[in-house]
């Protein structure tokens, strides 16, 4: 979770500061307990949450366990397994698990893309497969393990942990790769419409009341603000590294990005120059929050321009934009959607890990005006 201060104008334009640099995370988790082992008696046990309340523990990073690729002796200090985009760091820790009784936890003392090696000799075997392992970080719970019993010997548990941002170990995330329009990056990770999409508006308006119970409208704003929420899923842990490194990028509510609506507002008849023809579907007139438009290709190519001024054509419009741009596709074939400057409109920012290599994440975006004041965060020790 990032820490932001945005100060609103009452014209809706916005100062930013970032307050936090790095983020606090707390990793909630849920797990299937058996308790022929004992397991539920150990968790549950007064001395094991009293030590835990006050001492800092090692949490496992579950969704980046990764199985050993070669067998594994008891006198080895390097375990070979797949370390890429699973947050191995030198100087931090790992968990090496066999099962619920065989485990130890070590830690790194060097990483490649194929092995880690730990400070001292694992005391476990196994043949490849058998033996995996996982990153760990420290921390404390806030909120102690809880169980539900469902019958006997199986129980249901959950926690929640705060990491200590000293050991703040996770994938190094990358920055982004995207195009840049009008010195803001264009955030293109394509929403998942599992579930639609939400959106609302936000309008800037004071009520001004008197005496005789009538009351008036005060318009503070230029235009309606929009609040979408997308749902973003990643497959694989390229994808994942991407999010990251996206959320990274945005820092909370601090960075705006360019956002498409991924609506195919308008249907291209033509496109020369600088002139963009469409179908003239719905009375359309640019705005701050709609006067920038996407042309799609594909994946690979895409066009960004701001429509400047609008003439009707009969049944079309004639859009004027900007910039000449030219495309490859027939314009009829290309979706053409408007572009929108916005904001993560919260700093908390929830990744939900489906499996080790499936991640989801919901995020509500805010519309911002103009170019807001942003105020970098005071070095350390300042």
């Amino acid at each position: 979770m990032y820490n932001t201060s945005r100060m609103e104008g009452i014209d809706g334009v916005e100062q930013v500061r970032q307050i936090r640099d790095i983020p606090s995370r707390m990793i909630q988790f849920r797990a299937l307990l058996d308790d022929t082992d004992g397991i539920y008696r150990a968790v549950h046990s007064k001395e094991w949450n009293r030590q835990n309340v006050s001492d800092i523990v090692r949490l496992p990073l579950w969704f980046n366990v990764t199985p050993t690729t070669q067998p594994v002796d008891a006198m080895d200090a390097t375990l070979y397994c797949d370390t890429l985009q699973r947050g191995f760091v030198n100087g931090g820790w790992c968990v090496i698990w066999k099962n619920e009784r065989e485990y130890v936890l070590l830690q790194i003392a060097a990483t490649g893309a194929d092995y880690v090696q730990v400070s001292a000799p694992c005391g476990l075997s196994g043949a490849a497969g058998a033996i995996r392992i996982a990153p760990a970080v420290s921390g404390r719970f806030i909120r102690l393990p809880k169980a539900k019993r469902y019958s006997q010997g199986v129980f249901d548990g959950n926690g929640e942990f705060k990491c200590l941002e000293a050991d703040f170990f996770t994938v190094p995330a990358i920055i982004p790769s995207a195009p840049e329009y009008r010195d803001e990056k264009v955030l293109l990770f394509e929403p998942n419409n599992r579930e639609g999409a939400d959106f609302e508006y936000l309008v800037g308006a004071k009520e001004i009341s008197n005496p005789i119970g009538t009351f008036s409208t005060l318009d503070l704003w230029s235009a309606v603000k929009d609040q979408r929420t997308f749902l973003w899923t990643a497959l694989d842990r390229t994808e994942i590294l991407e999010l990251n490194g996206w959320m990274q990028y945005l820092k909370g509510r601090f960075q705006a990005v360019w956002l498409p609506t991924y609506d195919a507002e308008f249907r291209g008849v033509s496109l020369v120059g600088n002139v963009l023809k469409v179908e003239n579907d719905a009375d359309y007139s640019p705005t701050d929050t709609s006067q920038d438009i996407m042309i799609w290709e594909d994946a690979d190519n895409q066009s960004f321009a701001r429509v400047v001024s609008v003439a009707p054509s009969g049944a079309q419009l004639d859009l004027t934009l900007d910039a000449s741009l030219s495309v490859t596709r027939p314009i009829e074939q290309c979706h053409i959607c408007l572009l929108q400057r916005m904001a993560l409109s919260q700093d908390r920012i929830e990744m939900k890990y489906l499996s080790t290599d499936i991640v989801e994440t919901s995020l509500r975006f805010q519309s911002v005006f103009s170019d807001p004041v942003i105020e970098e965060p005071p070095p350390p020790g300042s």
